[in-house]
């Protein structure tokens, strides 16, 4: 965790920034913790980069993602993706929490779940075994723990 932020402050100004112009919470710097622990060249199964967008989402947001280039590596153009990803799913759903899900689980998953229950409560839809997996059951919570980790890094230092 320390390394992580570490790596993090190289990134924070930027990030901070872009939040900032799109009127999002700077606490959203939280989620490049869980996708990839700061570390641009991060790559999952299919994601990749420090926010860990998956291709047909980057290219949605105007990314190259290709054989020959993968914009998914480029930390500003990655920021400004995931910043306008963010953005829309936020307007869909006017709550923060089901954002955060919806940018893990994808945005038709969880608007598929909240309106066959009813419920818009991340934790009761998780508690209710509707999230399916680990995941997507813990991934708000992570986000908040890492929240509280950016905020009080002396909890993770010497």
């Amino acid at each position: 965790m320390r390394e992580m932020l570490g790596r993090m402050e190289t990134y924070r100004p930027m990030i901070e920034a872009k939040l900032a112009e799109a009127h999002l919470p700077k606490e959203l710097i939280a989620i490049p913790v869980v996708e990839s622990m700061y570390r641009p060249n991060a790559k999952g199964s299919a994601s990749a980069g420090l926010w860990q967008l998956l291709p047909e989402t980057a290219r949605q947001y105007g990314l190259t993602v290709d054989d020959e280039k993968d914009d998914r590596f480029d930390p500003e153009k990655e920021t400004t993706a995931a910043v306008a990803y963010l953005k829309s799913i936020y307007d869909q759903t006017k709550d923060w929490s089901l954002t955060l899900l919806s940018y893990n689980a994808g945005e038709s998953r969880v608007r598929k779940i909240t309106q066959e229950t009813g419920l818009k409560d991340v934790f009761k839809l998780a508690d209710l075994g509707h999230l399916k997996n680990d995941e997507n059951t813990n991934y708000v919570s992570k986000i908040m723990a890492a929240m509280i980790v950016i905020d009080h890094p002396q909890l993770v230092s010497n």
